[in-house]
């Protein structure tokens, strides 16, 4: 039952608002009279909710993984709307953003271990690679683009697991709404030059990005870190990465080159796919793993976690009770605050209109809800691998 004072959405009791956004607020919730895993439940601003260029980032993240079942990407379980108010329920990680951690290892003058930024890097080729593979009904091809990698988006779980989050600008057959060509989303420091360009690209722009994350990892700066718009523009053009090992001689060759490699200024000349780029990082993690990244999200963000994990029901807060809750605050992570009242009105049903003033934006959300409607049946049709 619920929590006296919690608020309901949709089937789900919101326990503790975990972060907030200019999009949306995280919280932590679990579904109402179950006892199962905690989940997180992404809610739209209530200014946003009409919005459809906002509306279809949801949609977008939700048609895409609620698919995508890989131990390397968040599971996305539902996109749900209440009285306007529309949410994804999804898996929660109780961690730290890779931009996190290195954000306070940065403060702490502690340098990562180059065998533990390759096997994060491996683990993140792992979820890519799955995204990338991802295939339609029919079997085909869905030519899954993230377009978004970054340090921002790859959670650490206090238990080591490695997650790519955030699928809202990816390119991707059966998207609500395609991208023009040209157009660029993501975030601008990490895109490969064709997405500067306005070139066609393809999956070879998410390893672009991912070896300027792992460069950063281990330079422990910025790549372009002082550069105006048009100038990072212009630098992104016509990439010039100083190589890593000239920045650190503890590197290992194998991670050196597989960073070289990622960063080519020419699509064709990078690996050809996530699990080509995934083996060399692999191979150059050597015996370093998941407990020695839990380890370190410990020393780095413990306490931080400790206090986001008070905030929970006791029940939830056991969960992530032990040793994995004891280390030092996240980058501007604020405490858990308990949610504010959303609605208590039950849930429309998926086939249902969603309401919005604007006729034309109405019938642009209620194609995108149908769409996801009708992709999710085949993938809750294909089990759910994780």
């Amino acid at each position: 039952m619920a929590a006296q004072g919690n608020p309901v959405l949709g089937g789900y009791e919101l326990l503790a608002r975990v972060a907030a956004g200019g999009m949306a607020t995280l919280y932590v919730a679990q579904k109402r009279d179950a006892e199962g895993e905690p989940l997180a439940v992404k809610v739209i601003h209530a200014h946003l909710a009409e919005d459809w260029e906002v509306t279809r980032y949801f949609i977008d993240e939700a048609l895409i993984a609620i698919r995508l079942k890989h131990p390397n990407v968040v599971r996305v379980d539902e996109l749900g709307e209440v009285d306007g108010t529309y949410f994804l329920a999804m898996e929660y990680v109780h961690g730290c953003t890779l931009a996190d951690l290195l954000g306070l290892a940065q403060r702490r003058g502690h340098r990562l271990d180059p065998r533990l930024v390759a096997w994060i890097g491996a683990q993140v080729c792992r979820g890519l690679h799955g995204a990338h593979e991802l295939r339609g009904d029919e079997g085909e091809a869905l030519d899954v683009v993230h377009r978004d990698m970054s340090p921002q988006n790859v959670l650490l779980g206090h238990d080591g697991q490695v997650k790519v989050i955030d699928f809202g600008v990816a390119k991707a057959g059966g998207r609500a709404r395609r991208t023009s060509h040209g157009e660029m989303r993501g975030k601008l420091r990490y895109m490969a030059p064709e997405q500067v360009t306005g070139d066609p690209l393809d999956r070879r722009v998410d390893l672009f990005s991912l070896g300027v994350m792992l460069w950063e990892a281990l330079a422990m700066r910025r790549l372009h870190p002082d550069l105006e718009t048009t100038e990072l523009l212009e630098a992104l053009k016509h990439p010039a990465i100083p190589p890593v090992e000239t920045l650190r001689d503890d590197v290992p060759k194998g991670l050196a080159e597989a960073i070289a490699w990622a960063t080519q200024p020419s699509a064709t000349a990078r690996p050809r796919d996530a699990a080509q780029l995934g083996a060399l990082l692999d191979d150059a993690a050597g015996s370093v793993g998941q407990a020695d990244l839990a380890a370190l999200v410990r020393e780095l963000a413990g306490p931080q976690l400790a206090e986001r994990a008070r905030g929970f029901p006791e029940a939830v807060a056991a969960r992530f009770a032990g040793p994995s809750a004891a280390a030092a605050p996240v980058t501007d992570a604020e405490a858990p605050a308990p949610p504010q009242p959303i609605s208590s009105r039950p849930p429309r049903t998926r086939s249902s209109r969603p309401p919005a003033k604007d006729p034309a934006t109405r019938g642009l959300l209620l194609f995108g809800v149908v769409a996801l409607l009708f992709f999710a049946a085949f993938a809750v049709a294909a089990y759910f691998l994780l």
